[in-house]
This record gives structure tokens, C-alpha cells and sequence, in this order.
């Protein structure tokens, strides 16, 4: 990215943010349904918030369900404002709530564990890290409110490279830098140039949080790459773990982690159909009910890298989403993770042996 275009990109950002109140604990109420007083001002806010504010002071989906299925929803609301209360003491917490001003709705909350990081407070340490280490912006992807978040990917001035298997190409010290109200994430990426096609594709591996941009804790973030076995230490890894994808088959678990991930990232009315991409749903038809309690023992026809592949290619090149939406790079660290997980190989049933493995039609 040119100096101008960030600066351009930096200024835009910064004007767009919506307006936001971070609220502790003892200032936030239940009032019924979706409204809640928050410092003392009755407020409408989205069902994510609602989950948001749940979680954040100890009620589960299950714990709610229970409630409300005998006390209705004032018991749900009575429950919620105790726990808010209690926890108030024993957690100093806090929530930022946003507002969305044109729907008159706080749609989004976030935890503040220390203390608000501004996107001014944001961007001058982003400007200090790449002065000091010799780094420049390649991208900004944010959501469509950036307050919400956003996420700078890093280019080293002298950028290190690995061949893998002998074809694809690993950019390995490239850093990113993770962003939202409260807190701030640091990681390496390695950038993967798939020869085969000539795609680019950012693999993120996080190293560092900060839930504050105090004196000593910027100084710890600055000095990370200066320390190479930090900034390459899970490369051998992830290539480890590549290999291993190669050779594994995807299990019907591992398929469904993979399905679960599309639809956490896809609105309703974003229309994907998510079994084109994985086809979770064709192998559940050829599944009896009575199997579905061993889904990690149901192996596909699948290599995992495959499925890896598939769900790196969509959240880098899918159409759905604008080039600089940050769903892109928060889809390639969960794929990411699962990659990295041990993987469902052990005992399999197999169908052809009365035991149990579907098997799709080849494309």
C-alpha cells in the first residue's frame, strides 16, 4: 500500500467511527427483552448484544433457556440484573457499547478487561512499530463499521522465504497487527504462494495480546521482531501439520468444524450455499441417526487438506465480501486453528466392513 492510499484509508477510518460508551457492570440493567438500561439510559440493543452481555456476566445459553422455561422472561430479566450486580464487586470489568445512530440500536459490545484502546491510540502505535522494525501496511481489512475492528497486515523490508514440498513458496516474517476497542493483537503471517495458480494466501499465527498500550507493554510489542525464534517458531509446524493434512482423511467432525465456520462468517443475506463448499449436508443424508454420536470416527472421502484448501480459497477470493472485509482474515485464522488441531484419525468405522464410511460421488 502506497503512503498515500494508508493515509487516505487512516483518515477515512478514523471519521467513520460510530460512537461508542464503555459501562461497567454496576451500570448495566436488564429491563426485558431486548432493552437494557445501560448508565442509565434505556436503550434498545441487537440479539449479539444480548448474547455479549450474557456471557460476560455468567449466563448460558442453557442456564437462560432453564429460567425462562420456568419464570418466563422477568425471571430471565431478574437473573441477568443479580448477576450483573454481584459481579460488579467481584469483576471491575467493563463493556464499550456501540451505537448504530441510523438504526437507533447498540449492535455491538465490547470487553474492556484494562482500558479502552482508542483507533488514534491504535494507529500511532501501528505508525511507531513500523518506523522502529522496518515494516510497511500491505492492507487494512475492517467490517463494515470499523470501530468494530480492524486488522493491518505488515510487510517486512527484507522479506524471508521457505519452499515447501518442493512447489509452494511461505513469505515467513510478515507481521499483523489486530485491532478492536479492547485490545490489541500481534501475530506473524505466512504468506503462501500457491504456485499452482498463482494465489496468495495469509495464514495467521497470533503471538502477543494487550489489553492496554501503557509505556512498558509497548516497548514488549516493539521488540518482538527482534526475537526470529519467536517470528518463525510455528513455521516448521504448520508445515508439519500440512503434510499430515495431505495424508488424512477429513472426518465427518472435522467437516462439520470446517461447515460451522461458514456460517459463523455468512449473513443470512449474504445467500452461500455453504454444502457447495463443504458438503456436510450430502454426507449427513447418507448417515443413520444412531451414528451421529461418533462423527469424529466417520471418515470422508476428503484429505483434510483439501478441505483446508477450501476454506482458504473462499476467504480470500469468495465475491460475497468486499477485499478489505476483515471476515477474510478471521475465517483464515480459524482454518488456521483447525489445521493445527490433532486430527480424527484414529478408529474409524467403515462402512464396506459393516462398520461406517459414506462415500460422495467424485466431482
Amino acid at each position: 500500500m502506497e503512503t498515500q492510499a494508508y493515509f487516505r484509508m487512516k483518515e477515512q477510518l478514523l471519521n467513520n467511527q460510530q460512537p461508542y460508551r464503555v459501562v461497567g457492570l454496576e451500570g448495566i440493567a436488564a429491563m426485558g427483552n431486548n432493552y437494557f438500561q445501560i448508565g442509565n439510559v434505556a436503550t434498545e440493543v441487537s440479539p449479539t448484544v444480548v448474547q455479549t452481555i450474557d456471557r460476560f456476566i455468567g449466563v448460558s445459553k442453557k442456564l437462560r433457556k432453564a429460567i425462562n422455561d420456568t419464570y418466563g422472561n422477568s425471571g430471565v430479566t431478574a437473573f441477568r440484573n443479580y448477576l450483573a450486580q454481584a459481579n460488579s464487586v467481584t469483576n471491575p470489568a467493563s463493556l464499550a457499547f456501540i451505537a448504530n445512530p441510523n438504526a437507533k440500536i447498540v449492535d455491538a459490545a465490547i470487553p474492556i478487561k484494562d482500558e479502552p484502546i482508542t483507533m488514534e491510540a491504535f494507529f500511532d502505535f501501528l505508525e511507531m512499530f513500523m518506523d522502529k522494525n522496518s515494516y510497511s501496511v500491505e492492507t487494512i481489512e475492517h467490517s463494515q463499521n470499523s470501530i468494530y475492528g480492524l486488522t493491518a497486515r505488515l510487510l517486512p523490508e527484507h522479506p524471508e522465504y521457505r519452499t515447501f514440498k518442493g512447489e509452494d513458496e511461505f513469505l515467513s516474517n510478515g507481521l499483523y497487527l489486530k485491532w478492536n476497542i479492547g485490545e490489541l493483537e500481534m501475530g506473524n503471517y505466512y504468506l503462501r504462494l500457491v504456485c499452482t495458480n498463482g494465489q496468495t494466501r495469509a495464514f495467521p499465527n497470533q503471538l502477543a495480546h494487550s489489553y492496554n498500550l501503557e509505556t512498558v507493554r509497548i516497548k514488549e510489542l516493539l521488540d518482538i521482531p527482534k526475537k526470529p525464534e519467536i517470528i518463525n517458531g510455528n513455521l516448521s509446524k504448520l508445515i508439519e501439520k500440512a503434510e499430515e493434512a495431505m495424508n488424512t482423511l477429513t472426518s465427518l467432525n472435522e467437516m462439520k468444524q470446517a461447515y460451522n465456520l461458514l456460517e459463523k462468517y455468512n449473513d443470512v443475506a449474504d445467500n452461500v450455499h455453504f454444502n457447495d463448499i463443504v458438503p456436510y449436508e450430502s454426507y449427513l443424508d447418507l448417515i443413520p441417526k444412531q451414528a451421529m454420536s461418533s462423527m469424529n470416527m466417520i471418515r470422508t472421502n476428503l484429505l483434510f487438506w483439501d478441505l483446508f484448501n477450501v476454506l482458504t480459497e473462499y476467504a480470500t477470493h469468495n465475491q460475497t465480501w468486499t477485499p478489505n472485509d476483515n471476515r477474510r482474515t478471521n475465517l483464515m485464522s480459524d482454518a488456521m486453528n483447525l489445521l493445527m488441531k490433532k486430527r480424527d484419525i484414529i478408529n474409524y468405522y467403515d462402512l464396506s466392513t459393516d462398520t461406517f464410511s459414506p462415500t460422495l460421488p467424485q466431482k
